[in-house]
């Protein structure tokens, strides 16, 4: 959800070639070295230490599912919440985008083809201070549309933006709204589990939370959403625990490969609860950790099925 509220950090924590000059100044035997260097790292961090521009917007939902047939037309309604104590002008902006990699992460494209050329609404919106606006805008399928997934954002940004073809924006740059589209009609569609196992790649851990991980791969023409469980027995067959295999709802956008994670959190219960919490760290002396693994680790060898 990185795009819901985008609200850049304002403080520097000496990195890179900051620590770099630190290290140089200490190590300079002559002092008018020491000084130069000195004056040099207080001036990196004032630069990077001095506020800069926030955008503190708000988009809800991040997020739409639509099925349409070619030809239909949609409404797209939104909420876009001004955060800052000024009032701010947005452009609206209508891009495609695919998967970056296989973190779930999208990148973002203009085209002026394809999807991004369906959205119609408004240019731009102004918002006053902390006010909450509600927006609309349509997406109109042409007839002659591609059965399969479309992807497309509708996003706001500062400045107006540039029709250029070829632009290509990391989506975490920008503030909006994902449209997932899939039209109906005749289209391929498949499925693999690629891999699934441990994260740590090892078979024996001292107490919970054990994560777990698998390779999805999408072969069709639509976007897929995995639904299932992670199932965990014991030796004697018996289940343990159930986890949701995609707690956070994500896709597979076509012909892509998304790697998904889940968590055993805590021994009792059969679903990962929301409101279930990572277990405190591991105390320090003996006694502690044997109190430790008895209260939140189960004990003996189990199994995990996807």
């Amino acid at each position: 959800q990185v795009i819901s509220k985008y609200k850049p950090a304002l403080s520097y924590t000496p990195s890179g070639s900051g620590w770099c000059i630190l290290i140089s100044a200490i190590t300079a035997r002559n002092m008018k070295h020491r000084i130069s260097i000195c004056i040099l790292f207080t001036a990196l961090c004032a630069v990077l230490a001095s506020p800069t521009h926030t955008q503190a917007l708000t988009v809800s939902p991040v997020r739409t599912e639509l099925t349409a047939n070619p030809g239909d037309t949609i409404q797209i309604p939104f909420d876009a919440f001004n955060d800052d104590t000024e009032s701010k002008l947005y452009y609206l902006d209508y891009q495609a985008f695919d998967a970056k990699d296989e973190s779930g992460n999208p990148i973002l494209s203009r085209s002026k083809t394809g999807i991004p050329t369906w959205f119609t609404g408004p240019d731009t919106v102004t918002l006053g201070p902390k006010e909450r606006k509600k927006l609309e805008v349509s997406l109109r399928i042409p007839t002659n549309a591609e059965p399969g997934g479309h992807f497309g954002a509708v996003l706001l940004r500062n400045d107006p933006p540039k029709l250029i073809e070829t632009d290509t924006v990391n989506i975490g740059s920008q503030v909006g709204l994902l449209v997932l589209l899939r039209v109906s009609g005749s289209f391929v569609e498949g499925a693999d589990i690629l891999e699934f196992g441990l994260s740590t790649n090892k078979s024996f851990a001292k107490s919970l939370p054990i994560d777990f991980y698998y390779r999805f791969q999408n072969n069709g023409d639509d976007w897929v959403k995995p639904l299932g469980d992670i199932v965990i027995e014991s030796m004697w067959g018996r289940t343990k625990k159930i986890i949701p295999a995609n707690p956070g709802g994500g896709n597979t956008l076509p012909r892509s490969i998304r790697k998904y994670d889940a968590s055993w959190l805590t021994r009792s219960g059969q679903t990962q609860q929301e409101g279930d919490a990572r277990p405190p760290g591991i105390p320090q002396g003996f006694w502690n950790k044997v109190t430790y693994e008895a209260k939140y680790s189960p004990i003996g060898r189990f199994s995990a099925n996807l």
